[in-house]
């Protein structure tokens, strides 16, 4: 049985090329880029320099000031932030936060990197490292329903494998976090967080993996409507982080067909892990009648 869930949990999901060291990109460069990128909605865009240290020294050697090195980060964004592209020093990263499908997100991935190679030269002979995909969601019981409802088994989550809480404790939380080792390219790591669920304050809505630290390159989080309407005890973040290793440069790689995988890969880990009867009704699951 395919298909989708209609009030889906999922807050961002993000695919990274991860390259060798990339090199800060000339003001025509950037220029030309965010012309480009206009026609994919991508009308904002953000800079910051940032510092590392060169670490290519003799063992005798001490790292000193100047050993510091500099890089600007870039992101391009859409008008309400839900659509980032952003040009690291390890790579290039596409981020979204708000998701419809798979399809429609791969298609415009490609639309907006094939943009990307044609501006920047350099890139389809870089090195490519990795590519991987990532999943967060925000699990937030709908009202009469605790988070253990929402999984299959129980002991998924941290606090209900131990919970060392007393009464005089301000809040509780924990993290269970699991590494499948796929095969010798292939890694699928599992996270999940508990906290504290209160109406009035939303104490955290993404993994540490996605905070931002630089506000300029903060996006908006779509947090659910049923937020202020529930009775749990808890909440939680998970995170699906699957990584697919590559030997080839960017322009010789078949990232899509990898990013293909890896999402299967993460969809069917996804679903195993869910009471799908509750699933099913909360999150309103619609079956693909197209297939």
């Amino acid at each position: 049985m395919t298909g989708r869930f209609q009030k889906a949990p999922l807050t961002i999901m993000a695919m990274k090329l991860h390259t060798s060291e990339l090199i800060a990109l000339d003001n025509e460069q950037i220029t030309l880029l965010r012309k480009k990128l206009l026609q994919h909605g991508l009308v904002h865009s953000d800079s910051a320099d940032i510092k590392f240290l060169n670490l290519n020294q003799t063992a005798q050697s001490n790292v000193e000031a100047n050993d510091t090195k500099r890089f600007s980060r870039l992101g391009f964004f859409n008008n309400n932030r839900t659509e980032a592209l952003f040009y690291d020093l390890d790579g290039i990263e596409w981020r979204v936060t708000e998701y419809s499908n798979f399809e429609e997100f791969s298609i415009k991935l490609q639309a907006v990197l094939a943009n990307l190679l044609e501006v920047v030269e350099f890139l389809p002979k870089i090195h490519l490292n990795a590519v991987t995909l990532s999943y967060a969601d925000l699990v937030v019981p709908f009202e009469n329903r605790e988070l253990k409802d929402y999984f299959s088994n129980q002991t998924f989550l941290p606090l209900d494998v131990i919970n060392p809480s007393s009464p005089d404790d301000e809040f509780t939380s924990g993290i269970n976090q699991f590494t499948r080792v796929v095969n010798a390219d292939t890694q699928l790591i599992i996270l999940i967080e508990q906290l504290p669920y209160t109406k009035e304050t939303q104490r955290k809505l993404v993994p540490d993996f996605f905070v931002e630290n630089d506000s300029r390159f903060v996006q908006n989080i779509l947090v659910k409507e049923h937020w202020n309407s529930g009775t749990a005890k808890t909440y939680g973040l998970m995170l699906m982080h699957a990584t697919s290793l590559s030997g080839t440069t960017v322009g010789e790689s078949d990232w899509s067909a990898k990013l293909t995988d890896l999402n299967k890969l993460i969809s069917d880990q996804f679903m195993s892990l869910l009471n799908r009867s509750v699933c099913n009704e909360d999150w309103e699951f619609t079956e693909d009648t197209s297939k």
